[in-house]
């Protein structure tokens, strides 16, 4: 008698799903953007918050400025700053 070779289970292939292209969105180069900080029903612009703590810097410090971190504070009525790799704090008011 002959044995019969048993054949491997055939795999069911699954459907291919074809990909939707992906849609390129530009950035115009001139857009305008703007963060806001809302508390207890003041509006609080954080690039002029920037701004004062940089002018703040260069009124007390003579040393380039060369890097800035910014810390907000609402409760404390302050935005905190660090410059310089935190060697230089200070602090405006919102």
């Amino acid at each position: 008698m002959e044995e019969k070779k048993k054949s491997a289970p055939v795999k069911k292939s699954t459907p291919v799903k074809k990909s939707t292209p992906v849609k390129k969105t530009t950035v115009n180069a001139n857009l305008k953007k703007t963060i806001y900080l809302e508390y207890n029903g003041e509006q609080y612009d954080m690039a002029k918050l920037m701004d004062k703590a940089v002018k703040d810097y260069a009124k007390k410090n003579s040393d380039e400025l060369k890097n800035i971190n910014l810390y907000v504070k609402p409760e404390d009525g302050k935005a905190y700053y660090t410059a310089n790799n935190g060697k230089i704090n200070g602090d405006v008011d919102l």
